[in-house]
C-alpha cells in the first residue's frame, strides 16, 4: 500500500508539472478584451488561464461587469465565477454564473456580473473535438477572442455572436457598437442576405409563413419560426386542441359556444307526443321553428335544437342556448309556460315537468392518440375521436386543412365509427398503417351534430431518418497524399435535438484519432474526417443516428499512382464540376441548379492507354417543375391533397415540350414519375381518366424520344418500353371494342379490339392518317382454339420512328453455340401486343405479318445478310431472336417478317459468325461488282492522265471534254468501290449519293458538249465570244445545279437518305432520273440533227467531214454505254439480292472499259504519242511560235486532224463553193509568213480568222473565201487549208451601192496578177471556158474587197434581198 501510495503522488507531481499557466492576467481597465493564445490559431495543451476582472476600485451600486463573447470557438473549458473579493489566497462569495457548452453556445450572448469580481477560467487538456467547427470558414479556429467592460449601463442590446453573424461573417465589438463583417456574397445585418445566400430560392424565401432564415455556416439555414408554425420551413400550423376551429378546409361552427361573460350555457330536455308521420329532420325542424316563435330567443341566444330520438312513446329532443344569468328568471317563466300550456305552438308535450340546467354545448370531448412521443417511419398509430350526442353525429377528419380521403386502394388508411347510443357516446377512430413522412402534420376531428360543427385538432410529428450528404462524394488521390471529407446532416429538428457521429474504415469503426485520421464534429450538424499519407484504396463511412433512426453513406478513395494510371482529368461539364477520377470508377456530384438529386458519370480507360469522361446520367435528378407537381401528387395519392392525376401529368407533358433540349438520361426520370401517375389511376378503374391520360402519357414518350440524349443505356431503354407495356395493359380496357389511333412526331400508336375469337387484325387502319415516315404493314391471324369468355381482345401496336437512334449503330447475337452474329438496325422498331383480362398474353397460334422499309444494306454483302427478328424489348444486345421470324426479301429496300409471336420486331442485316465463314463460300458474283468497279477506275484514271497530257499540248474543247469525261467517271467509280468495300455511316449518305449524281451527269452531259460544239461550226452565223467555253460551262453546270437542288429539297423535307445510292420512290431517284431522262433526249436529238448536217456535205465528202462523223459515233457508243452502266447501277443497289443484276452491273463496267478505251486510246481519230512528241518537238525548236489558248472551237481540235497516211490526198470539188469549218483551221507559226519584203496581203484577214473568237459567216460561204485566206505563197499545198465539203449557194442579195467601194493597192494588185497564184488543195481548176467568160481578175478582187469590207462594217441596214428571191443552202 506505501508503494502504491508513493506512485500516485508522483503521478500527480508529474502531471502538475506539465500544467502552465501559459496565460492570464488581473483586469482593471473598465474595457479590455480576453483571448486564448495566439488566437484565431492553435494554441499548446494542456492549457490553464484565469482572468480576474476586478471593478473593485470603481464599485459604485449599479456597477457591473460583463463579458460578450463575441468570437466564442471552444465547446468546453470555459467558466466564469464571480466573487465579492477575489484573492490567490483566499475569496469571499464565490460561486459559477455560467459554463460553456456545446449545447448553449449559440445561445448565450454575454455573462455579466454585480460582484467586485468576474473570474473567467479556460482549462483543457485536449484540443481533438473540443471546438466549433462550421463549413466553410471555420473549419481551423481555434480559442475565444471576447471583450468586456466594467460599467454603470444596461447590457448593450445589439451585442452579437458569431451565431448571430451566421458564420457566413465575424461579430466585432468595437467598444460602442457591435456588427457583422460578412463574407463576400453575403449581406444584411445577419449575413443571411447576398447572392450566395441559401436564404432564398428562385425568389421566394427558404421559410414559410413568415418565418426568419439564419445561415449556420455557408451550407446550412434554420427558420425561426412564430408562435402558430413549426416545422423545419415553418410550414405546418402549431395549435392543438383548438375548439371551435376555422383552418382551412375545416368548417367548425364558428360560435357554438358563448364567449366569457355572455353567460352560461343552459338547456332542456322536451318530450312530445306522436305526431304528424315526419321525417326527423322535418320534425327537427318544425320544433326549432316553433321555439323561435315561442320569444324564447329574444331572451336566450344560439338556440339550437339537437339529439332527437324517437320512441315508442313518442319523441325526445334538446334545447341548447346562452343566457345571461339576469335572464334566468325570465327564462323559467317562459319554460313554465310550456308546461303549463302542455304544448309548445302545436306540438303537444307528454312530461310537464320540464326544468332548465346548465350543460355545455360542447359535444366534441376528446381526440387522443395511441403513441407517446415522435413516431417512426413504417410503424402506425391511431387516432380517436370521442364525441357525445344523437346518432346523427358526422365525424369528418383533416389533415392540414384537406379532407382525408381513405377509399384509395393504394391508400394506408382507414376509418371507422364505434357507437354506444345508450350513452350517446361515439367515437371515431382514423388509422395510419406503414407511416411515412407525409402523414406528418396538424390532425383535425370534426364532429357534427344538429348543424353544429365543433373541432378537435392535434399535431402528429414523425421521426424521419436523418438527411446526410457526404463530400465530396467519390474522391482519386496520389498515393501518400492529404484529404478531409465532411459529413454534413441536412436535417435537424431542431437546435436541441442531438445526433451523433461516428465514422468506419472499411466497415471497422475509426476511433476519434489514429495514426492517419482523426475526425471532429460540425456545428450544427455533422462531422468532418482529415485523412492523412494515405496508401490504398479505402471505403470511408459516416454514421448519423439518434435514438431510433440512423442513416450512413460512404465514400470510396480511389489511390492512384499517376505515373502508372491515366486518370480523367477534372473538367467543368453541364454546369457541373467533375474532380480527377480513377479509370473504371463512377463520379457521384449534386444535380445542377433548378434540379433535385444525384448525377453520375463513368470514367472508363480507352485502349489502355488513355481515360475518357463518359456522358453523365442525370436519371436520379428531378427538376423543381416536376417536383413541385408530383409533391402535389403525392399528398394527393396519401389522401392529403385534392391535386389531380391527369393534371399533373399534363405538366410532364408541357416540361417535356417546352424544353429546348433534356440532359443525358433524364427521359427515365420523367418516364418514372409518369408511371406512378398511371399506376394509380388505372388501380382507380376510371375509364374516363384512362382514355384521357393515355393521349398525354405516349404524348410524353413521343417528347422524349425527341431528344437524342433522353436515354443513355440499354437500362433505360428498356424501361421505356416496360412503362410503355404497363400503359398498353390499362389502355386496353378502355379499347375493347373499336379501336384508338393516335399519331407522334416519334411514334405511331394503334389499339384494335376485336370480339371475334378468330379475328385478323390489319395496321394501317383504313381511313386513318398516318406520317410519310410511317411505312409498315401488319396482319395478324389467330388460328388456334376460340377464345373462351365473353371478354374481347385488344391488339396494340406501337411503331417507332427513332427508337433504334438509342441503340448502339453495331451490337452482336449470341448464338446457340455461343458464336457471336454482328448486326445492325435497319429498319424502324415495332411492338405488337395482345391484351385480354388486362394481361399481356400469347392465346396460341397467332400469324404476325408485317412488311417494313429499310435501309440498303451499305457493307460488303458478301459478309451480311438481312434478318426478321423479334425480342421482348429492343436493347443492345443478346435479346434478339432469329429463329422466330421468316424473312421474305422484296426487294432492296422492303423485306417481309412472319413471326410466331408478339414482341417487338425490326430488321436486321447480319453477318455469319466468324467461326462460321467459309471463304469458299463467297458468291462469285458479289465479287465481281467490286472487281469491275475497281477496273474501271483504273482505266477511266489511266485513260485521263493520258489525254490530260495531249491536253496540255494541244488545248481544244473536244480534248477538254474528253479529259472531263475520264476524271467523272474515275470519281465515279472511287465511289462505288468505297461504299461497296467499306461501311459507310449512314450520315454520309447524302454526301456520297450526290457525289454520285454530279459526276455521272456531267460525264453524260459532256458528251451533249460535243454534238453542240459541231452543231456550232456547222451553222454559227453571227460572231460570239467564247462559245465553246460557253457551251462547256453550261452543259456542266445545269447538272451539278440540279443536284444540288435536289440535295436541298432532301434535307429541306427533313427525309433520311436510305442508301449510298438512289432507291426506288425517294426525292432523289425521282429528280435523278427526271434529269437523267432529259439529257438522253437532248443528246439523241443534237446527235441526229449533227449527223443529218454532216450527210449534206456531198457525194464526196472530205476526210474532216468523215472524222466528224467518227467522232459522234464514237461519243455515241460512250454515251450509251455510261447510259447502261448508270441504269444497271441503280437497279442493283434497289435489287442487291438478285444474282442478275450483280452480273448486269459488273458486265456494265467492263462494257463502259472496253468501248471508251477503245475509243479514247486504242482507236484514237489522233495518233496521241507520235502528235505528242511531235509537238514538243516543235516547241522546243520554235519557242515562239503560237498555240491557241483557250478551248474554242476556233482552234485546231486534235480529234480532227488527219492521219500522216491522209496528208496530201486529193479533195475534189464539184462546182458548187467551198465551206471550211473553222474548228479546222490549223493556226500554226507559218500562216502569215512573207517572203522577203513582199507584204501579206491576207495578214488582218488571216487575225481576223484565227482569233479566239472568229465564226464563220454565211458570206464567206458565198464568196468562197476559204482558199484564199488560207492560201500563203510560201505554203507546200500539204499545208493547206482543209475544206471540208462543197455546198451549192446561190447569193440573191445585192449590195447596197452606198457601200463604199475598197480598191487595192499596187503591191496589192501585182501580187493579185501574179501568174504563180496557186490554186487551194482540193478545189479543182476551173475551165478555159470558164476562165474566159469570167471577169478579169482585178474585177474579182474588187468585188471580193466589197464583199469584206461589208461583213467587216455592216450596220445591218446595208443588205437588202427580194422577199421572193430563193436563198438556198444547204445549212
Amino acid at each position: 500500500m506505501r508503494i502504491l501510495e508513493i506512485t500516485n503522488l508522483l503521478l500527480i507531481l508529474v502531471q502538475l508539472s506539465g500544467t502552465k499557466c501559459e496565460c492570464g492576467e488581473t483586469l482593471t481597465a473598465k474595457t479590455g478584451i480576453i483571448h486564448t493564445p495566439n488566437f484565431p490559431n492553435e494554441f499548446s495543451v494542456p492549457i490553464l488561464c484565469k482572468w480576474v476582472i476586478d471593478a473593485s476600485e470603481i464599485s459604485t451600486p449599479n456597477t457591473s461587469i460583463v463579458v460578450y463573447l463575441t468570437q466564442l470557438f471552444v465547446l468546453e473549458g470555459l467558466s466564469f465565477e464571480e466573487y465579492e473579493t477575489y484573492d490567490r489566497r483566499y475569496n469571499i462569495l464565490g460561486k459559477q454564473i455560467h459554463a460553456v457548452f456545446d449545447n448553449n453556445i449559440s445561445k448565450v450572448r454575454w455573462v455579466k456580473t454585480r460582484q467586485n469580481v468576474m473570474v473567467v477560467t479556460f482549462q483543457l487538456g485536449s484540443i481533438e473535438n473540443t471546438h466549433l467547427r462550421i463549413l466553410d470558414n471555420f473549419l481551423d479556429v481555434f480559442g475565444f477572442n471576447l471583450t468586456y467592460e466594467i460599467t454603470t449601463e444596461p447590457v448593450r442590446s445589439d451585442s452579437c455572436t458569431m451565431s448571430d453573424c451566421g458564420f457566413t461573417g465575424i461579430c466585432y465589438d468595437n467598444l460602442t457598437n457591435f456588427y457583422c463583417q460578412c463574407f463576400p456574397g453575403y449581406t444584411g445585418p445577419t449575413c443571411s442576405d447576398g447572392y450566395n445566400s441559401l436564404c432564398t430560392y428562385d425568389g421566394s424565401p427558404y421559410c414559410k409563413n413568415g418565418g426568419k432564415c439564419r445561415h449556420i455556416g455557408t451550407s446550412a439555414v434554420r427558420c425561426e419560426c412564430g408562435d402558430d408554425y413549426i416545422g423545419d420551413r415553418c410550414q405546418r400550423l402549431s395549435r392543438q386542441n383548438v375548439h371551435n376551429c376555422n383552418v382551412h378546409s375545416c368548417k367548425c361552427f364558428k360560435d357554438a359556444r358563448a364567449t366569457p361573460g355572455d353567460g352560461p350555457d343552459l338547456s332542456t330536455t322536451l318530450r312530445l307526443m306522436h305526431g304528424p308521420n315526419l321525417r326527423k329532420e322535418t320534425l327537427q325542424a318544425v320544433l326549432q321553428n316553433q321555439i323561435l316563435a315561442s320569444k324564447l330567443s329574444a331572451i336566450a341566444e344560439n338556440v339550437r335544437v339537437s339529439h332527437l330520438n324517437y320512441y315508442d312513446w313518442g319523441s325526445e329532443a334538446t334545447v341548447y342556448f346562452n343566457g345571461l344569468k339576469r335572464d334566468r328568471k325570465k327564462l323559467e317563466s317562459l319554460i313554465h309556460k310550456w308546461t303549463y300550456a302542455g304544448r309548445i305552438g302545436n306540438l303537444t308535450l307528454i312530461d310537464t315537468s320540464i326544468g332548465l340546467r346548465n350543460d355545455s354545448l360542447q359535444f366534441i370531448k376528446n381526440l387522443t392518440i395511441n403513441q407517446v412521443g415522435p413516431i417512426r417511419e413504417n410503424g402506425h398509430f391511431v387516432l380517436s375521436c370521442v364525441a357525445h350526442g344523437s346518432s346523427s353525429m358526422i365525424f369528418r377528419w383533416y389533415k392540414d386543412g384537406f379532407v382525408i380521403n381513405t377509399t384509395f386502394a393504394t391508400n394506408n388508411k382507414w376509418s371507422r365509427l364505434i357507437q354506444s347510443p345508450q350513452q350517446n357516446r361515439y367515437t371515431s377512430l382514423l388509422g395510419i398503417e406503414r407511416v411515412t413522412h407525409r402523414d406528418e402534420g396538424l390532425f383535425v376531428c370534426e364532429a357534427e351534430d344538429g348543424g353544429i360543427k365543433q373541432c378537435l385538432s392535434r399535431n402528429v410529428e414523425i421521426t424521419k431518418p436523418p438527411v446526410v450528404k457526404i463530400e465530396p462524394t467519390t474522391l482519386t488521390v496520389q498515393k501518400g497524399e492529404n484529404f478531409t471529407i465532411k459529413c454534413i446532416c441536412m436535417a435537424n429538428k431542431n437546435s436541441d435535438h442531438k445526433y451523433t457521429y461516428s465514422w468506419t474504415k472499411n466497415k471497422l469503426l475509426l476511433p476519434i484519432k489514429t495514426e492517419m485520421e482523426k475526425y471532429e464534429i460540425l456545428f450544427p450538424g455533422g462531422s468532418i474526417l482529415q485523412v492523412s499519407r494515405i496508401e490504398k484504396t479505402t471505403v470511408y463511412s459516416c454514421l448519423v443516428q439518434d435514438e431510433v433512426t440512423s442513416t450512413e453513406v460512404s465514400i470510396r478513395i480511389d489511390v492512384v499512382d499517376r505515373t502508372l494510371i491515366h486518370t480523367c482529368r477534372g473538367e467543368k461539364s453541364m454546369n457541373i464540376l467533375w474532380p480527377e477520377t480513377a479509370p473504371g470508377t463512377q463520379n457521384i456530384q449534386e444535380c445542377p441548379k433548378g434540379f433535385t438529386g444525384s448525377v453520375k458519370r463513368w470514367c472508363v480507360l480507352h485502349d489502355a492507354e488513355k481515360s475518357l469522361w463518359q456522358l453523365p446520367d442525370f436519371s436520379l435528378c428531378t427538376a423543381d417543375a416536376l417536383l413541385k407537381a408530383n409533391t402535389e401528387l403525392q399528398s394527393f395519392m396519401a389522401g392529403y391533397g385534392e391535386g389531380s392525376s391527369l393534371k399533373t401529368l399534363g405538366s410532364y407533358n408541357d416540361y417535356v415540350h417546352k424544353q429546348p433540349s433534356l440532359l443525358p438520361g433524364e427521359g427515365v426520370r420523367i418516364l418514372s414519375l409518369a408511371g406512378e401517375v398511371i399506376t394509380f389511376v388505372n388501380m382507380s378503374n376510371d375509364f374516363a381518366q384512362i382514355r384521357n391520360m393515355t393521349s398525354t402519357f405516349f404524348s410524353i414518350v413521343d417528347g422524349i424520344l425527341k431528344h437524342s440524349n433522353s436515354l443513355i443505356d440499354q437500362e433505360q431503354v428498356i424501361y421505356l418500353q416496360e412503362t410503355i407495356q404497363n400503359e398498353l395493359r390499362f389502355s386496353a380496357l378502355v379499347t375493347s371494342s373499336g379501336h384508338y389511333h393516335q399519331v407522334y412526331n416519334s411514334l405511331v400508336v394503334n389499339l384494335l379490339g376485336e370480339t371475334n375469337p378468330n379475328f385478323v387484325g390489319k395496321i394501317p387502319l383504313e381511313r386513318q392518317r398516318y406520317p410519310s415516315w410511317f411505312k409498315y404493314e401488319l396482319e395478324v391471324i389467330y388460328s388456334g382454339e376460340s377464345i373462351h369468355g365473353n371478354t374481347s381482345v385488344v391488339l396494340a401496336c406501337i411503331v417507332y420512328k427513332n427508337l433504334s437512334d438509342f441503340l448502339p449503330r453495331r451490337s452482336a447475337i449470341r448464338l446457340r453455340d455461343a458464336a457471336e452474329m454482328e448486326y445492325e438496325i435497319i429498319s424502324n422498331i415495332a411492338t405488337v401486343s395482345v391484351v385480354q383480362n388486362n394481361r399481356l398474353v400469347n392465346l396460341g397460334k397467332f400469324s404476325f405479318a408485317m412488311q417494313f422499309d429499310h435501309y440498303v444494306v451499305n457493307t460488303n454483302i458478301t459478309r451480311w445478310r438481312i434478318n426478321c427478328s423479334v425480342a421482348s424489348y429492343a436493347t443492345y444486345g443478346y435479346d434478339w431472336n432469329l429463329n422466330e421470324c421468316h424473312t421474305i426479301i422484296i426487294n432492296a429496300t422492303v423485306t417481309k417478317c412472319v413471326c410466331s409471336r408478339p414482341g417487338t420486331y425490326t430488321v436486321l442485316v447480319t453477318t455469319m459468325p466468324l467461326t462460321q465463314v467459309n471463304v469458299d463460300e463467297l458468291e462469285t458474283y458479289q465479287v465481281l461488282v467490286l472487281v469491275s468497279c475497281c477496273l474501271c477506275l483504273l482505266f477511266s484514271g489511266l485513260t485521263a492522265c493520258m489525254l490530260m497530257a495531249h491536253w496540255t499540248l494541244i488545248k481544244s474543247s473536244l480534248a477538254f471534254l474528253k479529259v472531263q469525261y475520264c476524271c467523272v467517271l474515275s470519281a465515279s467509280m472511287a465511289m462505288f468501290v468505297t461504299a461497296l468495300s467499306t461501311d459507310v455511316p449512314n450520315e454520309f449518305f447524302p454526301y456520297i449519293n450526290t457525289s454520285l449524281e454530279i459526276f455521272l451527269l456531267i460525264a453524260l452531259s459532256s458528251h451533249i458538249s460535243k454534238c453542240l460544239i459541231v452543231f456550232a461550226d456547222l451553222v454559227r452565223l453571227s460572231k460570239t465570244q467564247n462559245l465553246s467555253k460557253t457551251i462547256v460551262a453550261i452543259s456542266t453546270g445545269v447538272p451539278v445545279i440540279t443536284v444540288f437542288a435536289s440535295h436541298l429539297t432532301h434535307r429541306t423535307i427533313g427525309r433520311r437518305q436510305l442508301s449510298w445510292w438512289l432507291i426506288n420512290g425517294s426525292v432523289s431517284f425521282n429528280i435523278f432520273v427526271t434529269a437523267f431522262l432529259i439529257i438522253i433526249v437532248l443528246y439523241n436529238v443534237m446527235y441526229l440533227v449533227v449527223m443529218e448536217k454532216l450527210t449534206q456535205c456531198g457525194d464526196k465528202p472530205s476526210v474532216l467531214v468523215i472524222e466528224r462523223k467518227r467522232l459522234l459515233r464514237r461519243s455515241f457508243c460512250i454515251f450509251w454505254a455510261t447510259v447502261v452502266m448508270v441504269c444497271s447501277s441503280i437497279m442493283y443497289v434497289n435489287m442487291k439480292e438478285s444474282s442478275y443484276w450483280n452480273y448486269a452491273f459488273a458486265l456494265s463496267n467492263v462494257l463502259l472499259v472496253t468501248i471508251f478505251f477503245t475509243c479514247y486510246i486504242a482507236k484514237s481519230e489522233v495518233e496521241l504519242f507520235g502528235d505528242f512528241l511531235e509537238r514538243c518537238r516543235a516547241r522546243a525548236t520554235q519557242p515562239s511560235a503560237s498555240t491557241s489558248g483557250s478551248t474554242s472551237s476556233s482552234s485546231k481540235q486534235d480529234c480532227d486532224y488527219p492521219s500522216s497516211k491522209s496528208k496530201g490526198s486529193n479533195r475534189q470539188m464539184g462546182s458548187s463553193k467551198s465551206i471550211i469549218m473553222l474548228s479546222d483551221l490549223q493556226n500554226t507559226a507559218n500562216y502569215g509568213k512573207n517572203d522577203g519584203d513582199t507584204p501579206n496581203i491576207y495578214k488582218p484577214v488571216q487575225e481576223f480568222m484565227y482569233s479566239p473568237d472568229v465564226v464563220a459567216t454565211r458570206v464567206h460561204v458565198e464568196l468562197d473565201l476559204v482558199a484564199p485566206i488560207m492560201h500563203d505563197q510560201s505554203k507546200t499545198p500539204e499545208d493547206n487549208p482543209i475544206i471540208l465539203c462543197n455546198i451549192a449557194v446561190n447569193s440573191r442579195c445585192e449590195v447596197s451601192p452606198s457601200f463604199p467601194d475598197l480598191q487595192p493597192s499596187k503591191n496589192e494588185k501585182s501580187i493579185l496578177k501574179s501568174s504563180d497564184r496557186q490554186q487551194p488543195e482540193g478545189v479543182e481548176k476551173v475551165t478555159n471556158e470558164t476562165e474566159n467568160a469570167s471577169d478579169s481578175l482585178d474585177g474579182m478582187l474588187d468585188k471580193i474587197s466589197h464583199d469584206l469590207d461589208y461583213l467587216l462594217n455592216r450596220n445591218g441596214s446595208t443588205e437588202k434581198c427580194n422577199d421572193n428571191d430563193d436563198f438556198q443552202t444547204s445549212f
